[in-house]
């Protein structure tokens, strides 16, 4: 064995300054029935807000097999309300809104 040696460290990941940037929920449509879709093409949209800046983007994927992939990034700890409707109107059990604290 040849002395010196070299030998390369790489930074490690840290707790106090690693954060979570973004995160999604899927809604799954389903027929007045209750019966999953299995294609896409429905009318859903949604809507964040509150927080320090007021309103959020989202990105809302029709995955064209009946779920829609909803994204987002949240820029600041705060209060924020999710609104999800289908044709302008809530989802059951959604009139007020998903409400989460970051």
């Amino acid at each position: 064995m040849k002395s010196p040696v070299t030998v390369f460290v790489k930074e490690g990941a840290d707790d106090q300054t690693s954060i979570i940037e973004g995160y999604s929920f899927v809604i799954q449509a389903k027929t007045k029935k209750g019966v999953a879709k299995k294609e896409g093409g429905d009318n859903f949209k949604v809507a964040i807000s509150g927080g320090p800046s007021g309103s959020i983007p989202v990105d809302l994927k029709d995955i064209g097999n009946g779920t829609y992939l909803v994204s987002y990034k949240l820029p600041a700890p705060g209060n924020y309300v999710i609104s999800v409707t289908l044709n302008g109107k809530p989802l059951k059990g959604y009139e007020n809104g998903i409400k989460v604290s970051y």
